[in-house]
């Protein structure tokens, strides 16, 4: 695979994610919408998801 499609895969994989958590309690309906210190860890890796995609995009290949 090439480095751009994976990068471009953790970039939406970690969208994905942080999407998903953000609508969990929609999804579970409860009443509002809370975010616990799970939550908010689980946030946290899928920032580090985006961040190391956009790194790993915009590093130039070895030559």
């Amino acid at each position: 695979m090439s480095i751009k499609i994976k990068s471009a895969a953790l970039i939406i994989l970690g969208i994905l994610g942080a999407i998903f958590i953000f609508m969990f309690d929609t999804i579970m309906g409860k009443p509002r919408n809370y975010i616990g210190y799970k939550s908010i860890i689980a946030i946290i890796f899928c920032v580090f998801l985006i961040i190391r995609g956009i790194v790993a995009l915009l590093k130039k290949p070895k030559a």
